[in-house]
């Protein structure tokens, strides 16, 4: 989709759901409802918190929204970060962003409480969906880390553009999750 019709679409998830301060805070749940069909609510619930939120923006630990599925009996957690922006230099940071979320990941794949002083609502909501999971669930847990955005650029150029990002949360994840 053209990035100027994603962004029409994303202000009118915002004027009809009343989200968010600005479209950017609806570009997560926007991304989960249009892709996976969830509730606008639904969608809102699985998202950061706005500057609107008890909160705020940050310490959401890079992940802006989630979603739980299952496919062929295997659960997939697909991890967003959204760059409501066409600039590159965004999208690398994007990828970079979900460093942070690894330590944070991996501690609440197994533990229902948090370790960490402040959470935005997205992690509350996202420890509560994994604390649901049998244990042999969430040993076959598929990760799925997406970066939204509105370049228009082609897909070459931006991977090759985020490569060493790219690289460098890959090396992360496969020491963070080896079975995952």
């Amino acid at each position: 989709m053209p990035a100027q019709e994603v962004r029409e679409a994303v202000s009118d998830f915002r004027e009809k759901h009343a989200y968010g301060d600005e479209p950017q805070d609806c570009f997560a749940p926007w991304y989960l409802k249009t892709t996976f069909g969830l509730a606008p609510t639904e969608a809102i619930r699985m998202s950061a918190e706005s500057l609107q939120g008890n909160n705020g923006p940050g310490y959401d630990y890079g992940i802006d929204g989630f979603c739980l599925t299952t496919e062929e009996n295997y659960p997939i957690l697909t991890l967003v970060q959204a760059k409501y922006s066409n600039d590159i230099r965004y999208i690398a940071k994007g990828v970079r962003d979900f460093e942070k979320s690894i330590a944070w990941l991996k501690r609440a794949l197994y533990q229902e409480e948090s370790d960490f002083p402040q959470e935005n609502k997205v992690l509350v909501n996202l420890r509560s969906e994994l604390a649901k999971l049998p244990e042999e669930e969430k040993k076959k847990l598929k990760l799925y880390f997406v970066v939204i955005h509105l370049s228009e650029e082609d897909d070459a150029i931006l991977n090759n553009r985020t490569k060493d990002a790219q690289e460098e949360l890959k090396d992360l994840i496969l020491t963070s999750f080896p079975d995952h």
